[in-house]
């Protein structure tokens, strides 16, 4: 009876036992350990670094930003049209969360105009153009508060050196008024217009940072308000005579659209 158990067994314990030999443990002290006959999983790709995240120049988060703007604006002169074109470089510059320091360096072009007609005289009838114009290089000084990353708030002034300034008195004689006969044009200036060598210059901007062709560029408006007045005038020459004529005087200012391409 103990021999016919022991045959019997043996070969179960044995068939057991090869079925206990086929699998292994899915771990063995923490290690885990794939299934036979799968190969290993390929290894991840390296991530690629991505230029616009952190501390990068061209991030608009970033604590330093080079970039070149333009800017164009529209304003008035004591009734003289106010035109100007800034064009040049800005440096941003953090010193604490959301506070830059801006400081730019523009060359400035800045047309004061004015339109008029005379009455008929002797049976003709003029038309005149007055043309102040200065060549500035523009140094603003400005502080930016920057509340979330697309949005920004300045403010600060503008140092604008003149120069060169230029007048010109243009006019256009007609015979009649009503048909517009032209029998006579020209210019009665003869001297150049004495421009303010320094001007001084409130600022105040908003605007806000946008994608454009791969770059951050920095979009918005500035009021720009001269803190010392202007005196537009010149020497014009008529009929053998030199007159001193005072065309307007005060406070120019400007509404500017700006761009700022950010590098």
């Amino acid at each position: 009876m103990a021999l016919a158990f022991s045959l019997f067994a043996v070969p179960s314990m044995a068939q057991f036992g090869s079925s206990l030999s086929s699998f292994e443990p899915a771990s063995v002290d923490g290690v885990h350990r794939r299934p036979h006959g799968n190969p290993p999983p390929p290894p991840p790709p390296p991530r690629e670094p991505h230029r616009d995240h952190g501390q990068s120049i061209i991030s608009p988060d970033s604590p330093v930003r080079l970039g070149g703007r333009l800017a164009i604006g529209i304003g008035d002169a004591d009734g003289l049209t106010h035109i100007n074109v800034d064009m040049g470089g800005a440096l941003h510059v953090r010193i604490m969360p959301m506070i830059y320091l801006a400081p730019e360096v523009n060359f400035s072009i800045r047309n004061y105009s004015e339109k008029y007609d005379s009455e008929r005289f002797y049976g003709y009838y003029y038309e005149f153009e007055d043309n102040f114009t200065q060549l500035l290089v523009d140094i603003p000084l400005l502080g930016r508060f920057q509340p979330i990353p697309f949005i920004f708030f300045e403010s600060g002034f503008k140092l604008g050196l003149n120069l060169a300034s230029m007048y010109s008195d243009d006019y256009i004689c007609y015979n009649n008024r009503f048909d517009r006969d032209v029998i006579d044009r020209g210019s009665y200036d003869v001297e150049e217009w004495d421009a303010n060598p320094l001007t001084v210059s409130f600022v105040l901007g908003a605007g806000g940072t946008v994608r454009a062709d791969g770059r951050w560029v920095d979009v918005g408006l500035r009021f720009v308000f001269d803190l010392n007045g202007t005196t537009f005038d010149y020497v014009m020459e008529r009929a053998g005579k030199r007159e001193h004529n005072i065309v307007g005087e005060g406070h120019p200012w400007s509404l500017q659209f700006q761009a700022t391409y950010l590098l």
